[in-house]
């Protein structure tokens, strides 16, 4: 969408807006909204039991995809599918934030795991794969709002798995767990 000019192109779509009746409004919303954007408003107005259903169905599609040998053979897909499967959670992070550890622990295992057996990794380019920023948010996100009783555990075990991943891909995370109180 092309930008505004200047403030009367700005001044006659507002006189517009003002004209249309509230229908006609949301209509014009819905029709150009993108639908990731929609789903993370109606995931913030769903229960929780049906946030935890939302959760297990993205947990157990990102624990098959380390299942599919070619699907991990090279690191893109991986790092173009996993910021999808994080958007279908946007919006219930606080109904799920207890469970968002667990996620992020299988993941980074099953990371390091195909690392270990040379899945991940692009000899034609010697790319290795990278966390996608989404993931990234999320392990902030989890950090920085976990209460105070779980926030140690995250720690310890974050450490566990920094630790035992030796590839240059956890480094982001170093950071995050050194600033954890």
């Amino acid at each position: 969408m092309e930008t505004m000019k200047n403030n009367s192109d700005l001044t006659s779509l507002k006189a517009h807006l003002n004209q249309l009746s509230k229908e006609e409004i949301i209509d014009l919303i819905f029709e150009y909204v993108p639908a990731d954007h929609l789903r993370s408003i109606n995931n913030t107005r769903i229960d929780r039991k049906e946030a935890l259903l939302v959760f297990e169905e993205v947990k157990n599609r990102l624990a098959s995809w380390f299942d599919d040998e070619e699907f991990i053979r090279e690191p893109y897909d991986l790092e173009g599918a996993l910021p999808y499967q994080l958007d279908l959670l946007r919006g219930l992070e606080l109904q799920i934030l207890s469970q968002l550890p667990e996620l992020i622990f299988i993941v980074m295992d099953k990371v390091c795991s195909a690392l270990d057996k040379g899945y991940l990794y692009d000899n034609r380019e010697d790319y290795c794969f990278q966390f996608p920023d989404e993931f990234i948010k999320l392990v902030s996100f989890v950090t920085n709002n976990l209460p105070d009783d779980q926030k140690e555990a995250f720690r310890i075990q974050m450490q566990s798995v920094l630790a035992n991943g030796e590839y240059s891909t956890f480094d982001v995370f170093q950071d995050q767990i050194e600033n954890l109180h």
